[in-house]
């Protein structure tokens, strides 16, 4: 049989502090990028059968990843870190430090913008909306801020999309 080595992340309570230079966070994204490197011997005992469980996993693996893009884009758009790094927009800023195309910017931008909205940030944040589908509202979160729709259309339109999600595993 084929055992699979089984990895827990415990997480360390520390006393919260800035981590001014961001190694902190990097460090735990590297953790998690060796972990995912450390999948790679374990394909080749994959049997057919396993494909739709293997592939849904990588799918909500991804999408997670994107949603902590969106948190991590939202935060420093919040604190002004494309517009200090002289980025015209935060998608052009993305282009330059993410490596995004132009297309997966503007993708993440949108979502970013319907996060501001906190019913859309707490079902990304709970994981019953995807990236994409978060993108899709930000037209709705706009018409909601600007009072020309009820948060309670946004409201229901995001309860519709929770689990139709692809990711939803």
């Amino acid at each position: 049989t084929l055992e699979y080595m089984t990895m827990v992340v415990e997480p360390q309570l520390v006393e919260p502090e800035i981590d001014v230079t961001g190694a902190g966070f990097a460090a735990a994204v590297a953790s998690v990028r060796d972990c995912a490197a450390g999948l790679s011997s374990s394909v080749a005992m994959l049997p057919p059968a396993a494909a739709k469980t293997v592939l849904g996993a990588l799918a909500a693996l991804r999408e997670d990843i994107a949603r902590v893009e969106v948190a991590v884009v939202a935060h420093f758009e919040r604190l002004g870190a494309p517009k200090l790094a002289g980025a015209r927009s935060t998608e052009a800023w993305l282009e330059a430090h993410a490596h995004k195309s132009g297309w997966a910017a503007k993708q993440t931008t949108k979502a970013v913008a319907a996060s501001r909205s906190a019913v859309v940030r707490d079902a990304l944040s709970r994981g019953d909306l995807a990236v994409e589908q978060a993108a899709l509202l930000a037209p709705i979160v706009a018409r909601v801020g600007d009072g020309r729709c009820p948060v309670e259309e946004l409201a229901a339109l995001v309860r519709a999309a929770a689990g139709q999600s692809v990711w939803h595993t």
